[in-house]
């Protein structure tokens, strides 16, 4: 036996406790603390431990005792003298002087189990996945399980004693049950648990009903929040869920009846309460204002049933400095010190706040609608998703980009004057600023892509880089606004009007003059006539795309990187212009819309782009075309080019035009230069004793033109070029053009020069050759049934079994042609030596 502790006291006699202690089975048990107490004062006066074999003997003063007999291990449940099991009910045991007291103790197990299986109500199909939990007086869960397949669930290491039992279903199916069908914890019927025994509690659930909504602050969602649902009666907890990202909440798996739902932010319970939202009882009881008890009183209670939701709706929380219900409309509250304020959320409608501090304050959702907010302190107050719509923040200090981008996007009538917003991206998040009112304002480089600026004010804004696609700017103010190097673009058909964006004429002409750099895409604006010359007008680099500018006059400027895609500038004036790497790449190719008859005397194109644009009976008398690029350029009958002006260009004449120009080509030596003539257009130009060795001539234009000795041509170049060969002169180049059917080619024949060529084989039926001279050339076995040849040349042609059936026109020649089986156009058939002269040829 080993004495733990024998407490000081008075002198007196001694006498002994001793005893044994075992288990239910009568096994002895070490280990035990046997302790004695007075048993008047409850003073702790002795306490042994019981050895290997159960036993105790403890040395104690003669007197009255109670005894306790506890196991620090807590496999067995307390026991007290006389197999009581609690002080109150246990016997007083009385040691004798210098005589000895036997206690004796049989201990039971200190935890049971409680077990039993759950099951659907009304079917008594098995639930698995059932959550059963064993609550203690206090409410705290002990221990717990989970329901297996069939239902059953066992809970082992129960305290002995009564508890109270809970059935719950995490996925919200069924309604929450307390022991025996009990809604709520208060109502539950108890259950007895003995040590080392199984007590028994199966339960039926039945579908449970949810509880939903959302909470925001104001126009914000807020996550996070308590919502607590309370059985209306008992007003015990039955659901709590937190908000999600979006504010959303349900609580599910609740039994049939109403609730009461309170918010709470967690805040509130921390070392800071006054920075949590007001608590609110549904639908919108601010408890603060009112107190808990009448916030209950008045709460709305909420009907759940089985297996349906009851969605609450929106519920608004707001921050501890803002009033219930917010300001009241139109009322005064002018240089008030709100600085550090919590507002979040607050309802702030046309309320008079000038002058005020708001230095700091967190105004995150609140509604700032139509308020005025004149000559404010807002250094580092906090604006996320608060609504600024129609209200006035003129003269306001501390005002960022960085606040008022996180704002509500509606800024229709806003008040922004001289902000400085430059480099913000408003194109992503759907800004509305119809109205706005923000003259001086600072937006350089900021993304305006698809932002309402109707009716805005932004007079003398800096609008320099910014970018303004589809941005519907319809009846706005920019007089003086400064565009240099911004992107404005108006959308074309079938974008809808309202949503194309884009300046008028009007509004384009009302900015600051300096448009350098500015990309301006506006189909439709008509800036005709326009004296941009001697307006002081900054053009360089500038893009007017899509636009009108007939007649205007842009002589003598520096239009250096200027491009004009898609733009009308006929008869404009560009006289004496620098216009070194502009663009007109991409004017339409449609009556009207081109460059034609403009004036470019003297304009310096060095390195510009002519591509694709109309330039027909424009003047560049004394323009610099070095390096400018002029395929596709329809230079159509322009005036004053010059051979040394389009040498000096781009040599890709793909498609260019240049008929009716009267440049003397001759002896180019387009091969060593690299030319690109592919559907070029040279009608009419002299190309005589140029040379065209492998050169490509599809569908490039000859009509007309003299390519007369011409070095390195062949029969397939000049078949491969266009039809029209009216008038061309392809002599001296002895080509070889047998075997074509030129009847079905197409091609336009009269007047040209084709003395020389090899033309057996060909056919020339039903064409017309009135002019074209065949002089020395050979036809030998070649087609002009019905062809006309009125003032045709034959000289010197082999017609040996040619055949001009039907011909018409009486050709010149006929004497010194070769004649052999040859069908004569009358069909008199002509041999050596006769001739067809008199049979439809002239002599």
């Amino acid at each position: 036996m080993s004495v733990i502790a024998v407490l000081a006291t008075p002198a007196g006699a001694l006498g002994t406790v001793h005893g044994t202690v075992t288990d239910a089975g009568a096994a002895p048990v070490a280990g035990v603390e046997v302790r004695a107490y007075d048993a008047v004062y409850g003073t702790l006066r002795a306490t042994a431990v019981t050895a290997a074999d159960g036993t105790y003997s403890q040395p104690v003063l003669a007197g009255s005792y109670r005894l306790q007999f506890h196991d620090p291990s807590g496999t067995y449940a307390d026991e007290f003298f006389d197999d009581a099991s609690d002080w109150a009910s246990s016997g007083v045991a009385v040691v004798p002087e210098s005589g000895d007291l036997l206690a004796d103790a049989s201990l039971a197990p200190a935890h049971g189990s409680v077990a039993g299986t759950v099951t659907a109500a009304g079917s008594g199909t098995p639930l698995q996945g059932i959550t059963v939990e064993v609550l203690n007086a206090f409410g705290w869960v002990v221990a717990s399980a989970v329901t297996a397949s069939d239902g059953t669930f066992a809970i082992v290491g129960v305290p002995a004693g009564t508890v109270t039992v809970r059935y719950h279903d995490p996925s919200g199916t069924y309604a929450t049950r307390y022991y025996d069908g009990a809604d709520t914890s208060g109502a539950a019927t108890l259950v007895a648990v003995t040590g080392g025994a199984t007590a028994t509690a199966d339960q039926a659930l039945a579908p449970g009903g949810a509880l939903s909504g959302t909470v925001r602050m104001g126009t914000l969602p807020a996550p996070g929040i308590l919502v607590g649902a309370f059985s209306v009666g008992d007003l015990a907890l039955a659901g709590l869920a937190a908000t999600a990202s979006d504010g959303s909440w349900t609580i599910a798996g609740q039994a049939d009846g109403d609730y009461l739902v309170l918010y709470l932010d967690p805040a509130i319970l921390g070392p800071n309460p006054e920075h949590a939202l007001r608590p609110v009882v549904a639908p919108d009881i601010d408890v603060l204002s009112v107190g808990l008890v009448p916030a209950v009183e008045a709460a709305t209670p909420y009907p759940v049933s089985g297996g349906a939701t009851t969605n609450l709706g929106s519920a608004s929380m707001v921050g501890d400095d803002c009033p219930p219900g917010g300001f009241v409309e139109w009322s005064y509250h002018t240089n008030t010190d709100f600085s550090g304020a919590d507002l979040r959320g607050c309802r702030m409608v046309r309320v008079r706040f000038g002058g005020s501090d708001f230095g700091g304050a967190d105004l995150s959702g609140a509604d700032l609608t139509a308020s005025n907010l004149t000559g404010v302190d807002a250094a580092g107050a906090v604006l996320d998703g608060a609504i600024i719509t129609s209200s006035n923040w003129t003269g306001a200090v501390g005002v960022t980009a960085e606040q008022l981008t996180v704002t509500s996007p509606n800024w229709t009538s806003l008040a922004l004057p001289s902000v400085d917003l430059s480099g913000v991206d408003f194109s992503e998040r759907g800004y509305t600023m119809a109205y706005l009112w923000a003259p001086g304002a600072q937006l350089a480089g900021a993304d305006l892509t698809g932002v309402q600026l109707g009716g805005a004010n932004l007079i003398g804004a800096d609008l320099q880089g910014t970018t303004m696609v589809a941005t519907p700017m319809a009846a706005a103010n920019v007089s003086g606004a400064h565009i240099s190097g911004a992107t404005i673009v108006k959308m074309p058909s079938p974008y809808p009007p309202y949503l194309a964006g884009g300046l008028s004429s009007g509004q384009l002409l009302s900015v600051d003059h300096d448009w350098s750099d500015a990309q301006l895409s506006l189909p439709g604006v008509k800036l005709d006539g326009v004296n941009f010359a001697g307006g002081g007008y900054d053009l360089h680099g500038v893009a007017l795309g899509a636009m009108s500018v007939r007649l205007a006059n842009f002589a003598g400027m520096d239009l250096t990187g200027a491009s004009f895609p898609a733009t009308n500038g006929q008869d404009a004036n560009f006289a004496g212009a620098d216009l070194t790497g502009a663009a007109f790449a991409g004017t339409a190719a449609v009556s009207g819309t081109s460059f034609t008859s403009a004036d470019f005397s003297g304009a310096n194109l060095t390195g510009a782009s002519l591509a694709a644009s109309w330039f027909n009976d424009s003047d560049f008398t004394g323009a610099d075309l070095s390096g400018a690029n002029l395929a596709g350029a329809r230079l159509c009958g322009a005036d004053g080019l010059t051979v040394p002006q389009v040498l000096a260009a781009s040599h890709d004449w793909t498609n260019t035009c240049l008929s009716s120009t009267g440049l003397d080509l001759s002896g180019i030596d387009f091969v060593a230069g690299g030319f690109t003539l592919t559907k070029a257009n040279l009608t009419d130009l002299n190309m005589q004793g140029a040379v065209f060795t492998g050169l490509d001539l599809t569908q490039t234009v000859i009509a007309g033109a003299d390519l007369s000795d011409a070095v390195g041509l062949t029969g397939a170049q000049v078949k491969a070029a266009g039809g029209d060969w009216q008038g061309t002169d392809l002599s001296g180049n002895n080509l070889y053009l047998g075997g074509i059917d030129f009847s079905v080619t197409g091609r336009w024949l009269a007047g040209a020069n084709l003395s020389g060529a090899n033309l057996w084989l060909s056919t020339f039926n039903a064409r017309d050759m009135t002019g074209t001279n065949l002089t020395g050339t050979i036809l030998f076995n070649t087609r002009f049934l019905n062809t006309k040849l009125a003032g045709a040349q034959l000289g010197g042609a082999d017609v040996r079994f040619a055949r001009f059936d039907g011909a018409t026109g009486l050709p010149s020649g006929g004497t010194s042609a070769t004649y052999g089986t040859t069908t004569c156009p009358d069909l008199t058939m002509a041999s050596a030596p006769a001739t067809c002269v008199g049979h439809g040829f002239g002599a």
